[in-house]
This record gives structure tokens, C-alpha cells and sequence, in this order.
């Protein structure tokens, strides 16, 4: 039997308690509907039942991995038969099963916890559509399961965005949609037509109002998630659009790099104009 609160959300500080026969479940698509669930918040932590999390809000950027570190305890004389994790989907599906059996999820999480009081969870390759509430819960070979549901993980991606001042200048901007967990005062580095500009680590980046360069920008540390790359004015500047930034492939096997470029002008001398202009068209292909 898993979770699932269908049309009747509680407080996500509440602990919930199922024992026996005392729930019944309707399932479909992969997740439950709805479970007759007892809320005792406090009154089973008088008892010894308890479900702990370091962080309930989680930040962290796409593409990378976060640990939710939790504990939990039970009375003495209770074995644990299983732990499972689940995820909120909306309010009418209610919670997932247990997200190591989802295949949205495979080969992307892993359960550090155990069978005593650690109920840590690892997702990696963070992606935009694991934003979500998480519920963690037990059962012992005496009592029903036990559910704790106040963890909340947002993914958030790079985002560069340009603000024109009076003047000659233009402000780059290097924003999240949250403030990252592990680093909340992060240095930065911005790339000027995908070159490191190692000497500015600000959130922000000025450049003069003529300028034809693309820029973007990553999170010192994690240089391999950076944000698109855009133009500091209007949308005609030199860019080059990656599809991924890193590939896992075998060896000897062939595979192909996508990647969109954009070439602002070119100007041609007039003197020997068709073979300049035929050797600049074969070494700007990708």
C-alpha cells in the first residue's frame, strides 16, 4: 500500500500514520488516488515515531545531483520491513509509487539510507520536471506505514538577461529562479563568444551598447551547466548553440554533435571575393 492524498492536500509538516486494514487504496497509471490516512501529528512523536529532514527546501541547478538528507526513528522492539520515496504529481493523481520503481526516474536515484535511521535519498541528472514535493515512508513488522511529506525540490537553469541603462552600456544578469541550497552566494563566470572571462565573478556583466558579442554565464564549480548564450544587444551576434555539452559515447563508434550557429555578416573584399568567400562558407561550418 503507498500514499496518496488525491483531492485532500494536509500541511506538509504533518506525519501520517496507516495501520492494518485501516486503509484502502485505489490505484491507476501508476500512482494511488486516494488512502484513509490518520494524521496524529505529536502524538506519534510521543511515542517515539519520528521523520527528519536536514533541509525542507531544496535549490539546486539542472543537470546536477542533490542528496536529501533524513532520519527517522520508531518505538524499540520494531523492525523495518521497507522504505520506499514517492513524489507528488498534482492533486488529483496525488503521489507516485515509489519513485526507484518510476521510469522517469531510472538510473537517476539511489536510496543512501537504511534499515536503522538514515532515509537519505540521491537524485542525479536533475531535470525541470522533478520540481516536486517528496514524501518519505516506512514500515515496521509491527505497525502500518509511516509517512513524512515536508521535503520540496525545485530545479532551476541559468538565465541570462540584459537590462539597457542611460548611456553606452548594457547590464548582463546571471540569475536562478531560487537560491542554490549548497551555494547561496555563488561566484560566476561569464563566457564572451564561449571563452571564459576570468576576471569578473559578478553576478552582473557590463558591456557597451555596440557590442556583437554573445555571452552566457555558469556557477564557478560547475562550469558544464551554463546558461544560453545570448546577445548582449538585439538578437544579430555571433553565437554558437551547443544541443549538450557533454556526451558519453563508445568507442569507436560514430556520433553526431548538433549545434546551431549564427553568423551576424560577413563582408567580403572585392579582390578575389569568390574564393575568400568560399573558403570563409567551409571553415565557419560545423
Amino acid at each position: 500500500m503507498k500514499p496518496g492524498m488525491g483531492n485532500s492536500r494536509v500541511n506538509s509538516s504533518t506525519l501520517w500514520h496507516r495501520e492494518g486494514n485501516a486503509a484502502m487504496a485505489l490505484r491507476a497509471a501508476g500512482s494511488v488516488f486516494g488512502v484513509f490516512l490518520l494524521s496524529v501529528a505529536g502524538v506519534l512523536g510521543q511515542y517515539g515515531w519520528d521523520v527528519t529532514f536536514t533541509r525542507t527546501r531544496i535549490c539546486a541547478l539542472k543537470g546536477l545531483s542533490v542528496d536529501v538528507s533524513c532520519t527517522y526513528r520508531y518505538p524499540s522492539g520494531h523492525e523495518i520491513i521497507e522504505t520506499e520515496w514517492y513524489k507528488w504529481w498534482n492533486v488529483t493523481v496525488g503521489y507516485t509509487y515509489n519513485i526507484m520503481e518510476q521510469q522517469a526516474f531510472a538510473g537517476r536515484v539511489e536510496y543512501l539510507g537504511n534499515n536503522h535511521n538514515d532515509c537519505t535519498l540521491k537524485i542525479t541528472d536533475l531535470r525541470e520536471n522533478d520540481t516536486a514535493e517528496y514524501c518519505f515512508g516506512f514500515k515496521t513488522n509491527i505497525h502500518g506505514w509511516i509517512y513524512q511529506k515536508d521535503v520540496f525540490i525545485s530545479v532551476t537553469d541559468l538565465k541570462v538577461t540584459t537590462y539597457v541603462t542611460k548611456g553606452s552600456w548594457v547590464i548582463l544578469n546571471c540569475s536562478t529562479t531560487c537560491t542554490l541550497s549548497d551555494n547561496p552566494n555563488p561566484d560566476y563566470i561569464w563566457y564572451k563568444n564561449g571563452k571564459p572571462q576570468h576576471e569578473y565573478v559578478s553576478q552582473n556583466y557590463s558591456v557597451l551598447s555596440s557590442d556583437e558579442d554573445s555571452y552566457s554565464c555558469a556557477v564557478k564549480g560547475y562550469e558544464d551547466h551554463r546558461s544560453p548564450a545570448v546577445c548582449a544587444v538585439g538578437q544579430n551576434c555571433w553565437r554558437v548553440i551547443y544541443a549538450k555539452r557533454s556526451i558519453c559515447a563508445l568507442k569507436g563508434h560514430q556520433w553526431t554533435y548538433p549545434a546551431l550557429t549564427h553568423i551576424p555578416m560577413v563582408i567580403y573584399p572585392k579582390t578575389h571575393s569568390g574564393l575568400l568567400k568560399e573558403s570563409l562558407q567551409r571553415s565557419l561550418q560545423i
